[in-house]
């Protein structure tokens, strides 16, 4: 499942209420790949998506039937990338430490998001993703090992750095099989989203109706990945915004401390 890469066309409201400069700490599951925050939304308990692939912060209609706002044009994610007519409007959002108050969001059926992870969770009601409108303001430390993540903290000892892109998203360098590329990292995916321009010949087939293949050797973040499973469909919606081949995320965060300084443009691991 790959939740993220939606896509507002039209303008958003000005955050209200974030907090500066202050550390911040979340603790977070790790669902089926995805790290959910508990979150409440208009005095409504439930889960987030923490997702950097996302420029949009997003929330689920099925859960907020009573919220109207302007109708605009978005592109989504739904084992494919569609375009979706939905509405932007406003919430509050309490998750911990963090409040923020009249966040831009856009309401979407995200339904098959919920359903898989339902399968795992069968309690949880998924309220929506946490885009990179409401994270590139801080600093992001996102620590898998101990569950959390912590905006605006100082960078810990012993990382090393690496260029990251983060005029949109945030997007590194990668290399599949020794071909350099570049991807966007995406806290919001569990599998590698790679565009079908790449042809499938370049890989291992493992499922050709659903596009799916292995990467023998994926490069990121200095580190050597062997077998990644990818999804190839088309990313024009995403490259539209981004110049990038692919989206990669949980195969290549989750054994690392991670930190995303969006400011300079550089992402830190250990």
């Amino acid at each position: 499942m790959i939740l993220s890469c939606i896509m507002l066309r039209g303008r958003s409201r000005p955050l209200i209420g974030l907090h500066e400069n202050q550390k911040m700490r979340l603790p977070f599951e790790v669902v089926s790949g995805i790290v959910l925050l508990n979150v409440s939304v208009n005095g409504k308990a439930g889960y987030m998506a923490f997702d950097t692939g996302a420029m949009q912060t997003c929330l689920n209609k099925t859960h907020f039937t009573e919220i109207e706002g302007k109708e605009v044009e978005v592109a989504k994610f739904d084992n494919e990338v569609k375009k979706a007519s939905t509405v932007v409007t406003t919430c509050d959002i309490e998750c911990n430490d963090w409040s923020i108050s009249e966040a831009s969001v856009l309401l979407l059926d995200m339904g098959y998001v919920e359903k898989p992870l339902r399968g795992v969770k069968p309690d949880l009601d998924f309220l929506g993703t946490m885009g990179i409108d409401l994270i590139k303001s801080h600093t992001v430390l996102l620590d898998y090992a101990n569950l959390q993540v912590v905006l605006d903290e100082e960078a810990p000892d012993g990382l090393e750095y690496y260029d990251m892109k983060a005029d949109v998203l945030p997007v590194i360098d990668v290399s599949c099989d020794g071909v350099p590329y570049r991807f966007v990292l995406d806290s919001g995916a569990n599998t590698c989203l790679l565009d079908k321009t790449l042809g499938k010949e370049k890989f291992k087939v493992v499922n050709e109706a659903s596009g799916i293949v292995q990467i023998p050797s994926v490069s990121a973040l200095g580190r050597e990945y062997k077998d990644i499973i990818a999804v190839m469909n088309n990313i024009d919606a995403i490259k539209a915004k981004v110049d990038v081949s692919g989206v990669i995320g949980y195969q290549v965060l989750k054994d690392c401390v991670s930190y995303f300084d969006f400011k300079n443009e550089k992402l830190g691991i250990r």
